[in-house]
């Protein structure tokens, strides 16, 4: 087992024996650059941040996209991990806070109209209505493209958050709107993951 497969496994024992081993393992990059400390942080194993930082894991590494394992925490939308990264001293940004539905703290962001559009998506991706409701007021682009080219409706949708997808329609979400990978609209995405009420309401 790699370290890779066992931090999204969750595998502390494997993780704690590999590192042993080798603690260079804990910042060893694999396709994208993401390191084990951003497949943890996906995959909400908070436990195995805590090892790979006590191990000498980097808190900032970027994957070539450029995210921060925290920036990818609040992607995933995983909360147990992204706390313990920032209990560690990580960069917190719009875009992370918006993720994580952190409203106080994204309210104390300056953003230009692509980091508020980026927030807002991640916000919507993630059923953070609140939030979205107020970058929406600071002039967020509703039908901003994340990742895929999909809009915050898109995943909203296909992440089955039916509160957000109602709330994107009555604000004016585009809902012709194809996405850039797969060339489905939203209805097509709610679809494809089994939300049959979502697609209703976007039909």
């Amino acid at each position: 087992m790699t370290i890779h497969e066992a931090c999204q496994e969750g595998d502390l024992l494997a993780v704690h024996q590999l590192l042993a081993a080798d603690p260079s393992l804990a910042a060893l990059p694999m396709e994208h650059d993401k390191t084990p400390l951003h497949i943890a942080a996906e995959f909400n194993h908070p436990m195995i941040v805590h090892l790979l930082l006590g191990a000498g894991a980097g808190l900032e590494p970027l994957t070539d996209w450029g995210m921060t394992p925290l920036d990818w925490a609040a992607t995933m939308n995983s909360q147990a991990a992204a706390q313990v990264l920032l209990d560690r001293g990580a960069e917190l940004r719009l875009y992370s806070a918006a993720g994580l539905g952190m409203g106080e703290r994204v309210a104390g962001f300056a953003g230009d109209g692509l980091e508020l559009g980026r927030g807002l998506y991640i916000a919507c991706r993630n059923g953070h209505v609140d939030v979205a409701e107020a970058l929406l007021g600071r002039g967020a682009d509703i039908n901003h493209r994340g990742f895929f080219g999909a809009t915050g409706l898109h995943w909203a949708a296909a992440n089955g958050h039916r509160e957000t997808v109602e709330f994107l329609v009555a604000r004016g979400a585009d809902r012709t709107l194809e996405d850039t990978q797969f060339q489905a609209t939203a209805q097509g995405w709610a679809l494809e993951l089994g939300h049959e009420d979502i697609a209703a309401l976007l039909g």
